[in-house]
């Protein structure tokens, strides 16, 4: 659990456009796993919104709705976030990935 809050934290710090970046880089299915798993952390959602493009944004609300009614086995969170955190750590290795003072 540390080590996924750890996660978290950096991408709520990480600077607009790499985050832009990292979402355009994912598979939207894994995304919306990181999303639903991360509801209740206020930062890391008010990040993720604001680097959303606003169709984005809407599609992503629309599988949300529909992930809320089906219940996310632990090995499918499990791999999305390995898998999240893989791109994430190329970007941040590349330079895209910056931090926000």
């Amino acid at each position: 659990l540390a080590n996924q809050q750890s996660r978290h934290d950096r991408l709520t710090r990480a600077g607009i456009v790499g985050v832009q970046t990292f979402l355009k880089s994912v598979d939207r299915a894994e995304l919306i796993v990181l999303l639903k798993a991360t509801e209740n952390d206020a930062p890391l959602q008010k990040k993720m919104q604001m680097a959303m493009e606003p169709s984005m944004r809407k599609a992503m609300a629309e599988d949300l709705g529909q992930l809320a009614k089906a219940e996310q086995p632990l090995a499918m969170v499990e791999r999305a976030f390995k898998n999240l955190t893989l791109k994430f750590n190329e970007l941040e290795a590349s330079g895209v990935i910056t931090y926000d003072n």
